[in-house]
């Protein structure tokens, strides 16, 4: 009985400093994103589409985050011009 009651001790305790391992863990630092992310980026339009409930026409050079830039590269909606400031 008493080798039970010890083992359970032990299994608790261990399962309490795992918790407090895991916790100082998730409270640690948030992981950064890389600038380039959000940089800016120039591009042409070739198929149309809405931004922010405006439409884009054709051939219409936009400035957008690279990482909605690239999503929109991806679905063959616009092609890059270069990265920085219109």
């Amino acid at each position: 009985m008493t080798n039970l009651v010890t083992r359970w001790r032990e299994e608790q305790r261990d399962a309490y400093e795992r918790e407090q391992l895991h916790a100082a863990y998730v409270r640690g630092p948030l992981p950064k994103n890389p600038p380039d992310l959000i940089a800016p980026t120039k591009c042409r339009v070739l198929r149309p589409f809405s931004i922010a409930g405006e439409r884009v026409e054709i051939d219409q050079t936009v400035t957008l985050p690279f990482h909605d830039a690239e999503s929109m590269r991806f679905l063959g909606k616009l092609e890059f011009l270069g990265k920085g400031k219109t």
